[in-house]
């Protein structure tokens, strides 16, 4: 099976090598969804209006875990997208590297706060509680036909927090 890692940045090549196919993907869905949107519009529209107002809205804290990850890591993606420098202590290619870790990071955090990916942390971590775990998503994996659960190893929970310890370290020098 591969690494939660791996799968990202799998998906994120597919989605630069297909652009075409990834917004028909996206089209479809949308067309799908469509009478669920109209429903929806009012209470999208208080949304906005909350979050133009305050920041944040009322559903943004029913996952706010999820949504925080996906806000802090489509923000530092942004930023090493566009950004016009870095910690004077840093080549480009370092905090470049840097920045990619911390963006791969708070991915896996959006999929361990949609319930995707198991994380176990590393001062936590035993094989037992590993095997546990493993064997209960193998079981609703074998029920679906298709991997939909994963349990991180030590391995990609090391390189998870290294990600969330360079945020901590690095979270001031964010900003362009």
């Amino acid at each position: 099976m591969s690494s939660v890692f791996e799968t990202l940045r799998k998906r994120r090549d597919w989605e630069k090598a297909h652009p075409i196919l990834c917004r028909l993907k996206r089209l479809k869905y949308s067309i799908r969804n469509a009478f669920g949107y109209i429903v929806r519009t009012p209470r999208r529209t208080k949304w906005y209006f909350q979050r133009a107002g305050r920041g944040w809205a009322t559903c943004d804290t029913w996952g706010l875990d999820y949504y925080l990850a996906g806000v802090i890591a489509n923000s530092i993606a942004h930023l090493r997208k566009y950004k016009h420098g870095g910690p004077a202590n840093l080549t480009e290619d370092e905090w470049d590297a840097i920045l990619e870790k911390m963006i791969l990071s708070f991915k896996v955090a959006q999929r361990v706060g949609n319930g995707d990916v198991v994380y176990l942390p590393s001062i936590k971590f035993d094989d037992k509680k590993y095997d546990k775990a493993k064997a209960m998503t193998d079981k609703s994996n074998e029920e679906y036909g298709e991997t939909i659960y994963e349990v991180m190893t030590k391995e990609e929970v090391i390189e998870y927090e290294e990600g969330m310890n360079l945020f901590i370290e690095y979270f001031f020098a964010l900003w362009d």
